[in-house]
């Protein structure tokens, strides 16, 4: 039985998941400089983040559908 399982593992090409992550790792790393391209691009040219105006309390609605439920 050993020697079936020491036969798959030895047979099974390591390399191949070597090469799988560094893949992964360059199709992510990618992503992220086309991310962070696309994130300059828009803050030049003026769509990128937009803050809120700036409001006083009395200017901001109220509602029951309040997210900080305090117990």
């Amino acid at each position: 039985m050993s020697r079936i399982a020491l036969a798959a593992v030895q047979g099974f090409p390591f390399e191949l998941i070597g090469g799988l992550v560094a893949l992964a790792g360059t199709v992510v790393l990618g992503l992220i400089v086309v991310a962070f391209g696309v994130f300059v691009y828009r803050s030049v040219v003026g769509d990128g983040i937009r803050w809120p105006d700036e409001r006083t309390d009395d200017e901001v609605p109220r509602t029951d559908d309040d997210e900080w439920k305090y117990r």
